[in-house]
């Protein structure tokens, strides 16, 4: 079964980040063989940093990561998600990039690469995180 990576993971590697580059390089090479997804707003959140399109296609192509569009329902439990946010006293406006992460891994069952696992945590329950601190 494939598996939802997060932009933080792909990040490090970009980055070379030294406290997490290694990590996420290898917990990649660990899954490649069931499929890497990235949700469309991950793809948007490395293009940030680059200066043009096809070098965010080109990092995708050589770490074997596969866009994935969201389904309707991802949608829906991303703005159910945001309402349990602004309940809780969340000051955002907007539903966060993680909310439609953790609802397409969460409408699909898939799990999720990420480091950044207090709001997965909170808000897709379900979801099972593969982090750091999960590996140690």
């Amino acid at each position: 079964m494939p598996v939802y990576v997060d932009s933080c993971v792909v990040l490090d590697i970009m980055t070379d980040d030294e406290r997490y580059g290694e990590w996420s390089a290898g917990i990649l090479d660990a899954y490649r063989d069931q499929g890497l997804w990235v949700h469309w707003m991950v793809f948007a959140e490395i293009c940030a940093g680059l200066a043009h399109v096809s070098e965010a296609e080109e990092v995708l192509r050589e770490l074997g990561l596969e866009i994935r569009t969201s389904r309707q329902t991802g949608l829906w439990l991303a703005a159910k998600a945001f309402v349990r946010y602004r309940a809780a006293g969340g000051t955002k406006t907007s539903p966060l990039p993680d909310f439609f992460i953790g609802a397409q891994a969460e409408d699909e069952c898939v799990a999720l690469i990420t480091r950044d696992v207090q709001r997965f945590k909170t808000y897709f329950p379900s979801v099972t995180l593969i982090s750091p601190a999960a590996d140690g």
